[in-house]
């Protein structure tokens, strides 16, 4: 144990022997590790595991094995065909057909309802410009109908008040006419 990280360091190897460059050689399977990092160590000796070979089954034991490795390596994909992968490119192609397929015939949908609803839209837009010239149009016909009547009306009381005012200037031209007879009559009947 070294006195600076507490780390306890176990080889098999002598202190004083060099490397050559590539990989180093041990003298047994163990390898180095520290008392601080455990699970690592723990993880190596499953590596190790893994690469020792099998115990030594039995006969029936063996073919049951050697049955479970070999469905172990067969993938899902490929359970019913024993082929080699890519053996199948004209299926998988005619697969990225289909989904090709598929995928135009949704685009094209999206187009053409996006064209119906833009042509919908440009059908709405032109209808309400229609609708708003024919009611500019309208506002306009019924302001200059308005402004017609209004001037026939002023134009019947214009005229109903000069024809007052003209029968009222004859009433008193006659009135004034009288007096002036009377005064007339008053004056030669005076003298």
């Amino acid at each position: 144990m070294s006195s600076e990280g507490g780390e306890k360091t176990q080889c098999d190897m002598p202190w004083d022997s060099t490397h050559a460059s590539g990989p180093t050689q041990h003298l047994s399977r163990k390898r180095m590790y520290t008392e601080d990092n455990l699970s690592n160590y723990d993880e190596v000796e499953l590596e190790e595991r893994a690469n020792l070979p099998p115990k030594k089954l039995s006969k029936g034991e063996d073919a049951d094995h050697h049955n479970d490795k070999v469905s172990e390596s067969v993938s899902p994909l490929s359970t019913n065909d024993s082929s080699i992968p890519g053996e199948n490119w004209e299926t998988e192609i005619a697969g990225v057909g289909i989904v090709y397929e598929q995928f135009n015939t949704e685009f094209k949908t999206k187009v053409h309802i996006f064209k119906l609803k833009m042509s919908i839209f440009q059908i709405h837009q032109k209808l309400m410009d229609y609708f708003t010239k024919q009611l500019w149009k309208t506002a306009q016909q019924h302001i200059k109908t308005m402004n017609h009547q209004i001037q026939e009306y002023r134009i019947k009381k214009l005229d109903k008040f000069q024809f007052i005012i003209t029968e009222e200037l004859e009433n008193f031209e006659k009135d004034s006419q009288s007096l002036k007879d009377l005064e007339k009559e008053f004056v030669v009947c005076a003298f």
